[in-house]
């Protein structure tokens, strides 16, 4: 059963969802779990393998399935009397940890230019898996998309059902040759789920090509989500450093942090 256990995870992590391993590692008295236990928990509420069925096993489920909203790892410690948070009556004590799998986080670039290029390059020493969405082929043996996850030819509105959105893990930069290629992708993923999305382009670009989408029916929350322009205030405009303040920002919404400088400053001591 253990095998099993690892294995359905393993598969999960591996089409892009996430998962759970649950592991019962302390046991004292009476519980109805066997120490060592293993148990996976999926995102729609399912499970493989089995930490003792009943109460405990469901308040467990529960509290993963919580915290895979979060992608944060736990430790349960349940006394199991009748006067401990179940109310259960087996006399014991039994306590264990709940690692979350969660998938690579995915970027998705609209376009194969010249800072998709380097973006892409730069993402993949980072850990994400990269997908290039772009109509001319002859980008597509590129050595900076060497690694990549895959190159699609096609225009968007073509090729968008075939990618996996997903809120907490796709990354969305859109960087196509022409300000109608760029509104195009925008329309064709802006109502999907991701957990960035950002576009290259001017501040004169960003409020008529924000305006175009409203003007369109998009919901202005929805188009105000979009980084526009893109990229951290850090480029000297080369290319390599426009493609790693792009890098930045995505990195700073992924880790959710603010970005600042982490410098510290001592006084003088004379």
């Amino acid at each position: 059963m253990e095998t099993q256990v690892l294995t359905k995870i393993a598969k999960k992590v591996e089409k892009g969802e996430k998962a759970a391993l649950v592991i019962l590692e302390n046991n004292c008295g009476s519980v109805p779990g066997k120490e060592g236990s293993l148990m996976g928990v999926f995102e729609d509420g399912s499970i493989v393998g089995t930490v003792g069925g009943g109460a405990i096993e469901f308040d467990i489920v529960q509290r993963t399935l919580k915290a895979m909203e979060r992608n944060k790892n736990f430790k349960f410690d349940y006394s199991l009397t009748e006067d401990g948070e179940l109310q259960m009556a087996c006399g014991g004590q039994t306590s264990g940890f709940v690692k979350i799998f969660v998938p690579k986080n995915n970027l998705i670039i609209f376009g194969a230019g010249h800072c998709a290029q380097k973006l892409a390059k730069f993402a993949l020493g980072c850990n994400f898996n990269v997908t290039i969405v772009d109509d001319r082929e002859e980008f597509k043996n590129h050595p900076d998309f060497e690694g990549i996850t895959e190159y699609i030819v096609g225009i968007p509105e073509d090729i968008v059902d075939k990618l996996k959105f997903d809120k907490n893990s796709t990354y969305i930069v859109i960087a196509t040759r022409g300000h109608m290629h760029d509104y195009e992708a925008t329309k064709a993923v802006i109502e999907k789920d991701y957990k960035y999305i950002g576009m290259l382009g001017s501040r004169k670009k960003a409020i008529e090509l924000k305006e175009k989408l409203v003007n369109s029916g998009t919901d202005l929350d929805l188009v105000n989500k979009i980084y526009l322009p893109i990229g951290l205030d850090i480029s000297n405009g080369s290319i390599e450093e426009i493609g790693i303040s792009i890098l930045g920002e995505i990195l700073k919404v992924k880790n959710g942090l603010d970005g600042k400088s982490r410098k510290i400053e001592i006084e003088n001591r004379d």
